[in-house]
């Protein structure tokens, strides 16, 4: 008898499916939405995937009124977003968000229409040139930099696409001469750049303001980063971005709270560190998909997974960082969002902890996770 065959039958029992005919459709949906999405979940122990990790997962719940709820809620209210789905978000960011920017670009130089620029010899040497001076640079794992690679290696040059933003001062001057013997530019630098991420679910651990008064997330650290470097690197040549770069952040998929919050805090930032210095011009924010606001779990919807959630929680999930967003209670994930949400690569604090969360039970109850979470601050 197969390990899983002996999970499925375990759930039988602990879901109290007396009916054959019951059993068996739910048996269907769980062996397909394991071979086709859940079982690719990164962080799943060897010997134990999807629905091994159910059966533990259901069992925390004391009465099968609970474990009902529970599954009720992962057959209905779960998205999770696979390895294919995610890159497909990858392939289309060029074409999506960079193309139409050059082409708007190159019209306003031309003094044309946008519909003319791809059929206007000047305007179409005018992107090519424009492009090479486009830096791309992920913010983490998530952004998938070699999938971006491979789908524009064409297009792209390999020394304008860096895996991360924190490089070491041999690294900027080694893309500095790379760009040169690139560009056929009078000035031979970077003039714009991308900044890429996979997620962002309340916009905080992109961009926020600390207790003290100071900017704290990804944001401000490549601000930091950058300016230390172009002091260090006082050789004009040696950094390869222009001092007024136009700067990009593109997130694959965010939800409409982190949207409108990333918005906010820039523009707020940008008043309080005027005289200080911040990025010269105002930052556009792009994303691959918009997750809506009732995406997220609401009562009185999804009141009864809320009392599971309130119920089945350890304090020892609350740390300096749950802190930050101003509410440190986990039960409904960082800065209670409420996702019902797994990316395939990681699950985001986010989304309601029951998911993800693996504690002893020193402050509450000991939380089992359906999908193990890789932590991962800013």
């Amino acid at each position: 008898m197969s390990r899983q065959f002996q999970a499925l039958n375990a759930i039988s029992r602990i879901l109290g499916w007396d009916d054959d005919e019951q059993a068996n459709k739910e048996f269907g949906w769980l062996r397909f939405m394991a071979k086709n999405k859940f079982d690719n979940y990164q962080d799943f122990l060897a010997g134990a995937r999807f629905i091994e990790s159910l059966v533990v997962w259901l069992q925390q719940f004391n009465s099968l009124e609970e474990r009902l709820i529970a599954y009720d809620f992962l057959r209905k209210r779960l998205l999770f977003i696979s390895a294919s789905e995610m890159n497909h978000l990858v392939e289309r960011f060029y074409a999506r968000v960079v193309v139409p920017d050059l082409i708007s670009r190159a019209a306003t130089q031309h003094g044309i229409q946008t519909y003319q620029v791809l059929s206007h010899p000047d305007a179409s040497n005018t992107i090519q040139k424009m492009r090479q001076r486009i830096l791309f640079m992920g913010l983490s794992d998530g952004a998938r930099i070699d999938v971006l690679r491979r789908a524009n290696s064409t297009i792209l040059h390999n020394d304008q696409i860096v895996m991360q933003p924190f490089l070491d001062d041999e690294k900027w001057r080694d893309l500095s001469k790379k760009l040169k013997d690139l560009s056929e530019d009078v000035v031979k630098k970077f003039d714009t750049v991308y900044i890429i991420d996979d997620f962002a679910g309340s916009g905080t651990t992109f961009i926020r303001k600390n207790s003290t008064g100071k900017w704290n997330g990804k944001l401000p650290k490549l601000w930091r980063s950058l300016s230390e470097t172009r002091s260090r690197l006082k050789n004009y040549d040696e950094f390869p971005i222009v001092d007024d770069p136009s700067v990009h952040v593109h997130h694959y998929i965010v939800t409409e709270q982190a949207k409108l919050a990333m918005l906010e805090k820039e523009f707020e930032i940008r008043k309080d560190l005027k005289q200080e210095g911040w990025f010269p011009k105002p930052i556009p924010f792009t994303e691959g998909m918009v997750l809506p606001k009732n995406f997220s779990l609401t009562p009185p919807d999804d009141q009864q997974f809320f009392s599971l959630t309130d119920h089945y929680y350890d304090k020892d999930l609350e740390t300096i960082h749950s802190k930050e967003s101003g509410n440190p209670d986990m039960r409904r994930g960082y800065a209670q969002c409420a996702l019902p949400l797994i990316l395939e690569h990681n699950t985001p604090n986010n989304s309601v902890s029951l998911l993800w969360a693996e504690t002893e039970g020193t402050q509450g109850h000991a939380m089992r996770p359906l999908f193990r979470r890789r932590q991962r601050h800013s």
